[in-house]
């Protein structure tokens, strides 16, 4: 069956509402069939004063730099895991000249740093690798195409590079709710925090965690000061 065929609309193509305010996936205003979208990522975002009493007075929180040496020429993939065991990582994102593809979109390329027990059982550094394609449909609202990469395929790209780039710890706090609070300390050229939560729809009713709610000073979701890209010295409507 053709991706975008309708049989109930006049021109045969499925038909989105453009509304704002609206819940995410769009569906057709004729068949009401969702909109097919790669990955969609619905998340706000909250400017905090400091770090949550929950992670300032944990010790689970690995210590490790964010520029220790590693081997850059491997063309080996090691998939990051996905199974909720890394809750403290390094994030380096550049965001390349290619980000003007699309005027409301970016290009950019993630390095994910994280500490796991080796063979031994000693922690041992890992790193992996992405390259996102991100389009922004409304604030707070977006498009996602992510693959991961090898290491070479990475720093072919970056490295002698003067693309823009932010550097962030980040902090995973799951809530009973089933939501991942993700808490993003910046590092470089801005020293602030950032909270994220994504969330399964546009209509979800959040429910904002105490630890959020005494460290927190506003909600940025919408303000685009605060976006990632912006932040690395991109001046696209994106994040």
């Amino acid at each position: 069956m053709e991706k975008n065929k309708c049989d109930r609309s006049p021109n045969g193509r499925h038909m989105y509402s453009k509304a704002m305010e609206q819940e995410y996936p769009r569906k057709c205003v004729h068949c009401g069939e969702p909109e097919t979208i790669s990955h969609m990522e619905i998340e706000r975002r909250f400017l905090l004063k400091g770090l949550p009493r929950v992670v300032r007075e944990s010790t689970n929180w690995t210590p490790y730099h964010p520029t220790q040496p590693v081997e850059i020429w491997s063309e080996e993939v090691v998939p990051m895991p996905k199974d909720g065991s890394i809750n403290d990582i390094v994030i380096e994102q550049y965001y390349t000249e290619d980000r003007r593809t699309w005027c409301n979109s970016v290009l950019r390329y993630r390095s994910v740093r994280y500490m796991r027990p080796d063979s031994a059982g000693l922690p041992a550094l890992n790193i992996a690798y992405f390259i996102t394609q991100k389009k922004r449909i409304s604030p707070g609202v977006y498009e996602e195409e992510e693959m991961q990469i090898s290491p070479v395929e990475f720093y072919r790209v970056v490295l002698n590079s003067n693309f823009p780039k932010i550097v962030k710890r980040r902090f995973i706090l799951p809530t009973p709710d089933g939501l991942k609070w993700e808490i993003d300390m910046f590092v470089e050229k801005h020293h602030i925090i950032i909270a994220e939560v994504e969330m399964p729809s546009t209509l979800h009713l959040l429910d904002i965690p105490e630890f959020i709610k005494e460290v927190m000073l506003m909600e940025v979701t919408d303000k685009d000061q605060f976006l990632n890209s912006r932040l690395a010295g991109v001046y696209v409507y994106n994040g």
